[in-house]
């Protein structure tokens, strides 16, 4: 399939940055001379020198507490307003949506688009796969793919973002509730909205389909029952294709740390995206694919032993000789439960 650029409305949403937005936007009329570019940002925002085709302006609903141990903020609201509103400015076939800070390099994603035809009728939502550089490993955060950009039929990117916004008590949720006892949080994951913004964007956009494929029963940032790692691994393989770095390459200027190597540990990466195609939407994988039958069971389990709460909480039960405890934790009906009891 060949897409041509004069088929794309690119949506570049959230702050304009002096000197590197307009940066970003010539580099994208460089990769992609005819498409339609749509600033989507705020009211405020300061647009001497900006460039683009269409200019959304929209009232900015500002940030939230992030962590509960930093100043970070967060900027879930003013994401999901600028690119919905961004998306529902677009008049082209296929929408690329972009943060107004990522200098992008290349086209080459393009070539991938609906590469990959197999896909399951279970939770089967959008028309086409979506596009994107990553997901999280659903171990760590169950329905996280990434909300830094995306590409797709602008009615399919329109299905992900059309969706409701979190409520205060949803973003201020755990400056009122205790965290979850058996969850060693560092710092950084120490979240204090309910769910967070990828999470909140994915699971709000599965629950629109309730009716037609069943209850999405996701409660907080850390309910990651086998029931949810299992469907974030359908639905992300099922709506979703994940790109390599070197197929889905963009510098982020302001926030270099949005590709932190760091983070990759916890990815669902092009290869581990294809094993979960093969998983949940293919009717059989040949016997000789020792990849699939070999190499990500076990990288997998070894990935679940060094991520896993509760399979961490359990073994430290055991070497305690707290065998009662420990049987209580690694009972499957207890998931919750150990999850969200709190100190006595």
């Amino acid at each position: 399939m060949t897409i041509d650029s004069s088929e794309i409305s690119v949506v570049m949403q959230g702050l304009v940055y002096p000197d590197i937005t307009q940066r970003c936007i010539e580099a994208m009329r460089r990769v992609l001379p005819h498409a339609e570019i749509i600033l989507s940002t705020w009211k405020d925002a300061k647009l001497e020198g900006i460039l683009v085709d269409k200019v959304v302006l929209n009232d900015d609903p500002g940030s939230r507490p992030l962590l509960l141990e930093s100043e970070r903020q967060n900027n879930m609201l003013r994401m999901i307003v600028s690119t919905q509103n961004g998306i529902k400015a677009a008049t082209r076939k296929y929408c690329l949506r972009y943060r107004t800070d990522l200098e992008i390099k290349h086209d080459k994603f393009l070539a991938h688009f609906g590469k990959f035809p197999q896909r399951s009728e279970k939770w089967k939502i959008l028309k086409e796969r979506v596009l994107v550089n990553y997901a999280t490993h659903p171990m760590m955060r169950c329905f996280h793919p990434t909300d830094i950009t995306g590409f797709g039929l602008t009615e399919d990117m329109l299905k992900i973002w059309d969706i409701p916004l979190p409520s205060e008590d949803d973003l201020h949720y755990f400056l009122n509730h205790p965290l979850p006892l058996y969850f060693q949080c560092p710092p950084a994951d120490k979240l204090v909205p309910r769910i967070g913004a990828e999470m909140w964007v994915w699971s709000s956009f599965l629950k629109k389909y309730e009716d037609r494929f069943g209850t999405v029963d996701f409660r907080h940032n850390w309910d990651g029952t086998p029931e949810n790692i299992e469907l974030t691994e359908l639905t992300i393989a099922n709506n979703l294709q994940v790109l390599s770095r070197d197929d889905f390459d963009f510098t982020p200027l302001a926030h270099p740390y949005l590709l932190g190597e760091m983070a990759r540990y916890t990815w669902i990466d092009e290869k581990l995206w294809y094993y979960y195609v093969q998983k949940h939407c293919m009717p059989a994988v040949p016997l000789w694919d020792w990849r699939y039958y070999v190499y990500f069971p076990l990288t997998l389990l070894r990935y679940q032993c060094k991520y896993n709460p509760i399979l961490h909480e359990g073994l430290r039960s055991l070497r305690k000789f707290r065998f009662k405890r420990a049987f209580d934790i690694f009972k499957r009906q207890n998931y919750r439960y150990i999850l969200e009891t709190h100190p006595e």
